[in-house]
C-alpha cells in the first residue's frame, strides 16, 4: 500500500540502475524513502518502479491545499 501520492514537478532522466525516468505532472505512488530518494511506481503503469529524487515531486494533498488557499 502506498504511503503517499506525489506529482512530478520536473522531468527526471534516470542515471543509474534502479532509478526511474519521469515527466513533469506525472502522478506517482510512494512506497518508501531512503534519505532524499523516494521509491515510487507510476500511477499510469504500475510496472514502472524505481527511485527518484524527493525534491522533484510534491505531495498531491499539499498541492491541492495550496491551490485552495490561493483562491
Amino acid at each position: 500500500m502506498p504511503k503517499s501520492v506525489v506529482k512530478v514537478l520536473y522531468d527526471y532522466d534516470a542515471t543509474a540502475p534502479g532509478e526511474l525516468s519521469v515527466k513533469e505532472d506525472e502522478i506517482l505512488r510512494v512506497f518508501d524513502q531512503e534519505d532524499d530518494w523516494l521509491l515510487v511506481s507510476s500511477e499510469s503503469d504500475e510496472a514502472r518502479v524505481g527511485f527518484i529524487p524527493g525534491n522533484y515531486v510534491e505531495d498531491v494533498r499539499r498541492a491541492f491545499l495550496s491551490a485552495l488557499i490561493s483562491i
